[in-house]
């Protein structure tokens, strides 16, 4: 069996998860998030929370932009279960302050930066594995708002295991990245399954779902 293209859905994350999301984000960027129906009506309730792995966006890899090409949505913050949730704008003012450079009239181009440039950074200044700060065990999920494939509001994106037909051979630092173990049991799964039942693709799908949340919400579990 081929792996079909968005195999799983974008899987909406609801209840206390939802909520630790919301207020985590609330508290670091002192924005209030809203969710509005149209635009002849007031704010009425929060905004969807969609978490997006490998399976349900098999296209977004780490060569990226923070403005995903041919999307309405911004990538803004990163969720690390060591760090917790850090403004990626901020990333880019530590080095540039570093360097001495004025950063109060910084405004970060997400048309500039690569998912896995940002990665690196934050490996660079802010990882707690001071042993060898290029390999990390630790998840990254990538954060961003608008609108993603035809979804509205806030966005939880795993980082994509990489793709080596992608490869950058100036820099690969993104290539020392924990590999998606639940992904990879998907792919066993495929290759096991080529002619699978409905039943059997239901599992799967139900399977995958709740692996992936219950990792989102281990990983908000976690932050300090």
């Amino acid at each position: 069996m081929k792996l079909e293209k968005e195999f799983i859905c974008p899987t909406e994350i609801v209840g206390k998860t939802k909520k630790k999301v919301i207020l985590e984000l609330e508290k670091k960027s002192g924005i209030k998030f809203v969710k509005k129906v149209n635009e002849f009506e007031g704010p009425n309730s929060t905004p969807n929370v969609w978490l997006w792995n490998k399976i349900s966006d098999p296209d977004l890899n780490p060569n990226d932009y923070l403005r995903i090409e041919d999307e309405q949505v911004e990538i803004k913050w990163v969720i690390t279960t060591c760090m917790g949730i850090i403004a990626i704008e901020d990333v880019f003012k530590k080095f540039m302050a570093e360097k001495k450079q004025n950063v109060e009239r910084y405004t970060l181009n997400p048309d500039q930066v690569q998912l896995k440039n940002v990665l690196n950074k934050l490996r660079t200044k802010y990882c707690s594995n001071s042993k060898n700060k290029r390999i990390c065990c630790k998840r990254h999920f990538f954060v961003g708002v608008g609108v993603y494939k035809k979804h509205f509001g806030i966005h939880i994106i795993l980082y994509p295991e990489f793709n080596k037909n992608q490869k950058d051979s100036k820099n690969n630092n993104h290539l020392n990245t924990i590999k998606d173990d639940i992904y990879q049991s998907h792919l066993r799964w495929l290759k096991m399954n080529s002619k699978p039942t409905k039943k059997e693709i239901l599992d799967e799908k139900l399977r995958l779902v709740k692996e992936y949340n219950k990792e989102i919400r281990r990983c908000l579990s976690q932050i300090p």
